[in-house]
């Protein structure tokens, strides 16, 4: 196990003393990082949103972990339900969004949502950096 690997173990272990909102975050990382359980990491997020719908964090992560699974159509919807209803992190938002369509092969809407970011400003300096969404620049 890596050092990362070792702390979400401490976590999930320490998770009986932290609210329920942050149980959902513990039990997806170390579900879907440290077990490499992508499906019981979706499970735990669908739950979570479900728990907390207003919960910005746990929506962005349904769209990750259901991009890397491969339910394009679900991480689609997560993606355009948070980018209209929930953009505290729009770079995120949008680089999340523009991923899944790219996974799923729909560019158009990929180039679409890329160019949204640009024509904001908001296709920045957030976690995933902007060469992704320099990816389809004209």
């Amino acid at each position: 196990m890596d050092k990362a690997g070792g702390y979400f173990q401490k976590a999930y272990d320490l998770s009986g003393n932290v609210s329920r909102n942050e149980r959902f975050a513990i039990r997806f990382h170390y579900d879907a990082l440290t077990l490499g359980d992508l499906e019981a990491g979706a499970k735990n997020i669908e739950e979570w949103t479900e728990t907390y719908p207003a919960d910005e964090w746990g929506r962005m992560e349904l769209v990750d972990i259901e991009t890397q699974i491969g339910n394009f159509a679900r991480a689609i919807e997560a993606g355009e339900y948070e980018l209209k209803y929930g953009p505290t992190s729009p770079e995120d938002n949008y680089q999340a969004l523009a991923r899944a369509y790219l996974r799923s092969n729909r560019f158009a809407d990929a180039k679409r949502t890329i160019a949204a970011a640009q024509a904001t400003g908001k296709d920045g300096s957030s976690r995933f950096g902007k060469m992704r969404m320099r990816m389809f620049r004209s």
